[in-house]
């Protein structure tokens, strides 16, 4: 045995197995819930082998937050005083003050508050979780109200990525190289504003956004004025760069295609695949569902195509297209035309890895 050597700093009340302790005592504690209530999912096979599945889904847990997700306001009630009983049996307790509710297609008597145990749980129209902003489709959010539904979480994380861009306008504004810029641009301003693309939806609204966004933060940074005249193309050429919303396709299409090659009895695959039974009124015109099918269409591709992770990437790259039919024809294979050479580059000079900074 070695001499003991005291931890002061950087974990929970430092001990070791702290974390480890306190994620069994909470799995302990939520096995005494009742699952009955919650959101019953349907998911549809996305392979012919695969059967159709059903869940209800009550809980997310992830480290100490937790979400109770019900389809009826009652139940959501019930719900969260069973698990403030249960908390209590096992030793636990809950953070009341931070503890919030959010309701969707709300109606009128819908409360502002409730109250369990003597504690006020305020009613939220917006709420961050784990990155991402939602919103209850009611207008009274502030993104909400000034952009709408579907574009409150992506002007979420532009917003954020402005405040990342605005500490680095020194570099950003010198007489560095473009190609410099870019690859800087990429590795600290582009993952804060993407962070959870892949889960939004795609309307025309959302990719004009994005694209106008980033040409704005393009001309910054090559200095070049609106008065110049210089076109969007030529922009892009000058920076090293290709618009943001082919490169969020990109993403969006690898993550799916990366999910759909899980086994079928993984969470991740039932809910890329999932819709709420019975949702009634108040669905959303375009889900993310409907954007990954329209995303499909564009390249004659099918769920059997991302079942071959080699296969996939062709497509994607561009240097395999794809008949109607979903099957790809020889005469459409296109590794070395000149369109596949400038998709990699761009590709490339966006994404890797910063080797050399030098004069920052």
């Amino acid at each position: 045995m070695s001499t003991p050597r005291l931890t002061k700093t950087g974990l929970k009340q430092g001990d070791l197995l702290s974390p480890i302790i306190f994620n069994l005592a909470l799995q302990y504690a939520m096995e005494g819930c009742c699952r009955a209530r919650g959101v019953k999912l349907r998911a549809i096979p996305l392979q012919p082998p695969e059967a159709q599945r059903e869940a209800t889904i009550s809980f997310l847990l992830y480290a100490d937050d937790i979400a109770n997700i019900n389809s009826e306001f009652r139940d959501a009630v019930a719900a969260f005083e069973e698990l403030v009983a249960v908390f209590e049996l096992n030793g636990l307790r809950i953070n009341f003050g931070k503890t919030k509710f959010m309701t969707f297609n709300a109606t009128a008597d819908t409360p502002d508050s409730i109250h369990v145990n003597g504690h006020e749980i305020e009613r939220l129209h917006d709420f961050d979780y784990l990155g991402s902003h939602f919103t209850d489709g009611s207008g009274s959010a502030e993104l909400e109200r000034k952009h709408g539904f579907d574009l409150a979480p992506v002007y979420h994380r532009l917003n954020k990525a402005d405040a990342r861009f605005s500490k680095m306008n020194k570099f950003f504004f010198s007489h560095a190289s473009p190609e410099l810029k870019t690859r800087v641009f990429s590795a600290f301003v582009y993952p804060v504003a993407t962070w959870g693309s892949e889960c939004w939806t795609y309307s025309s609204a959302v990719v004009s956004a994005l694209d106008v966004w980033y040409r704005k933060k393009l001309r910054m940074m090559m200095r070049i004025s609106m008065f110049e005249h210089v076109s969007n193309d030529e922009l892009y050429r000058k920076a090293w760069a290709r618009p943001l919303s082919e490169m969020l396709y990109d993403r969006r299409m690898g993550y799916f295609g990366h999910c759909a090659r899980y086994p079928a009895d993984r969470w991740v695959k039932f809910a890329i695949a999932g819709t709420v039974c019975d949702s009634g009124v108040g669905t959303a015109k375009l889900t993310w569902q409907k954007s990954i099918r329209a995303d499909f269409k564009k390249i004659n591709a099918t769920w059997a195509d991302c079942a071959d992770r080699r296969r996939w990437a062709q497509i994607l790259a561009g240097e395999l297209v794809l008949e109607n039919s979903g099957k790809a024809d020889s005469a459409h294979m296109q590794t070395s035309s000149a369109s596949a050479r400038r998709h990699r580059s761009a590709a490339v000079t966006n994404f890797r890895v910063i080797e050399e900074v030098e004069g920052i």
